[in-house]
């Protein structure tokens, strides 16, 4: 797979000054960074993917919602509309949910606060929702009844 080598750098740089640990598939330029969030879904996995021209940083939730696909999807389209930046995201396959966002990278190199934005947005979004996120996929709460009992 093609990828920046430049933005790469750029990401590696970014993530070893703020001493964030992290693993790297140099063939699919791809950086794996698990976080601990403030929330009942305790940590996410931050996969941030280099390609030619732009970055995209996916924060994927530890549970599936497989066994209530209607309800998540529920959920996801509410959330959604209100947000500005990035999106959450069900596969109906296997229930995975995620959050991502796309940083724009055409004819320049991102700069620290480009990367600091796309790589935290999606955690920051999976901590603030994972509550929500839970209370759905056990049924303890409708999406419209979790997403305002946590916002």
């Amino acid at each position: 797979m093609s990828y920046s080598h430049d933005i790469t750098n750029e990401i590696k740089s970014y993530l070893q000054d703020k001493d964030i640990k992290y693993s790297f598939d140099q063939e699919k330029g791809r950086f794996t960074i698990i976080f601990d969030i403030r929330s009942k879904l305790q940590n996410t996995t931050l996969n941030v993917m280099v390609h030619d021209d732009y970055v995209l940083a996916v924060a994927t939730c530890p549970l599936s919602a497989k066994d209530c696909l209607p309800e998540m999807a529920e959920f996801t389209t509410r959330v959604n509309y209100a947000v500005r930046n990035g999106n959450f995201d069900m596969d109906f396959n296997d229930g995975a949910i995620s959050y991502r966002c796309y940083l724009n990278c055409k004819d320049n190199i991102p700069t620290r606060d480009g990367i600091e934005e796309t790589l935290a947005l999606p955690v920051a979004m999976m901590s603030r929702y994972g509550d929500s996120i839970v209370s759905v996929i056990f049924g303890v709460q409708s999406p419209k009844e979790a997403i305002e009992a946590y916002n």
